[in-house]
């Protein structure tokens, strides 16, 4: 087989995802190692469980060297793996990379400069013709968009650079071949004939929570800038934000009114440090100009603030209500089972401690989450609080697999950010 045919077996085993590949690669270094490694040998030297290894033996036998990219093709999709010399430089760059990539269309000019555009799916008017503006301004000066092609501004993203002759690139939390939300599926098809979709999920990956939050590293990835156009105090759009941050990328926002809730979250992010964006120029400039020093100084203020939880000229900024819905579910009675018996996650009541581990009710909590990061986060954190910095340290994870398992744990209602930027269960 080819190195791409190794990759793509691979990337193609049930539940492999890049985080576990990540793993495997560190100890094999390469496909081919593993793919010719015995189930004994990998059981031996890694710590995946007897059903892990059990797909990984039948993926090998299932694998059809020399049809399966064939196949792929004839259906219009193409799969870029790592070692490809067409696979994303700015993706290169990131630590937890994809390791393949299916891709209808283009993949990004790597030599053009790329503006990320994100934002709230339920969008104001407002929001919507801003942003159809913006990119379609943007396509005109040669700059190329990539979003989600997700509802709302991500889907004004993608008409607005279509609109100005522009190349514009859908990154999905789904397979290639799934077009989510399907109403958009004539926006699809725009985007793969004048840009490109890409997905790091193999074909046929339904939609699942957990897998938008991952993906919104590679929209800020794939980018030079990041600009959100409305967003929510607990938008998805402000995890795209964290990524940027972390990626190294500067970040703009388009100002609202303050008593519209789709402007809450870019207000408070130009609060903590983002660019103002009021037009065209304010990123162009940004674009053409020297930036350097500057740039990498706003960026640390607004990753220092965001990660603290506090705005740029004051301590503190609009935070979770901290109301807690209705006991009406398993998962509830799981939390208020710990608390009242003192098993605050991360602070085990040593009275308690013999038989938490044996808890029904968190076996029960811990599997209801989509996302292992999820429980991990929930484990360290308490009613006191904690930022996502003291959480990173403690957990050993990512600043982005923590901020995923916020996300879920947000979600839920299991956890909120308080005034002060900490992470509170309730």
């Amino acid at each position: 087989m080819t190195e791409k045919e190794y990759w793509y077996w691979l990337c193609n085993i049930p539940e492999m995802w890049q985080a576990k590949i990540a793993k495997l690669m560190k100890i094999f270094h390469t496909p081919q190692a593993l793919y010719e490694a015995s189930a004994e040998t990998i059981r031996k030297r890694t710590d995946l469980s007897d059903a892990e290894i059990e797909r990984i033996t039948e993926a090998k036998k299932k694998h059809r060297e020399g049809e399966e990219l064939a196949a792929l093709s004839r259906r219009g999709i193409r799969f870029v793996c790592l070692s490809d010399a067409d696979y994303p430089e700015r993706l290169r760059q990131l630590y937890d990379h994809p390791y393949g990539l299916y891709v209808r269309g283009e993949l990004p000019d790597d030599r053009l400069p790329t503006a990320a555009i994100v934002g709230a799916r339920a969008c104001t008017g407002y929001g919507r013709q801003m942003t159809e503006r913006l990119a379609k301004s943007l396509a005109g000066h040669g700059i190329q968009t990539v979003s989600g092609l997700a509802r709302g501004i991500d889907s004004s993203c993608h008409i607005g650079t279509l609109a100005g002759g522009g190349k514009t690139f859908g990154i999905l939390g789904c397979g290639i071949d799934v077009c989510y939300p399907p109403e958009n599926l004539e926006l699809f098809e725009e985007c793969a004939a004048h840009g490109g979709i890409i997905s790091e999920y193999p074909p046929g990956t339904q939609p699942v929570g957990w897998q938008f939050p991952h993906r919104n590293r590679l929209i800020s990835g794939l980018a030079d800038k990041v600009i959100v156009m409305e967003a929510k105090e607990k938008s998805g759009a402000l995890i795209t934000v964290d990524f940027a941050l972390e990626q190294g990328k500067d970040v703009f926002a388009l100002p609202g009114r303050v008593t519209d809730p789709c402007s809450k979250g870019c207000n408070r992010l130009i609060r903590q440090g983002a660019m103002l964006l009021t037009d065209t120029d304010d990123i162009l400039a940004e674009f053409t100009g020297e930036v350097g020093e500057k740039a990498r100084e706003r960026i640390r203020i607004l990753k220092e603030n965001r990660l603290k939880g506090t705005d740029d000229a004051k301590s503190g900024g609009s935070g979770s209500s901290g109301r807690k819905p209705k006991n009406n579910n398993a998962i509830d009675t799981a939390v208020n089972a710990k608390q009242n018996k003192g098993e605050i996650p991360g602070h085990t009541n040593p009275a308690n401690s013999e038989d938490s581990s044996q808890n029904p009710l968190d076996e029960q909590l811990k599997k209801s989450f989509s996302r292992p990061e999820a429980w991990t986060v929930l484990e360290h954190l308490d009613v006191m609080g904690k930022p996502t910095a003291a959480l990173v340290e403690e957990t050993g994870l990512s600043p982005q697999e923590v901020m995923i398992g916020l996300f879920e744990l947000l979600s839920r209602n299991l956890t909120a950010e308080g005034p002060d930027g900490y992470h509170r269960v309730f």
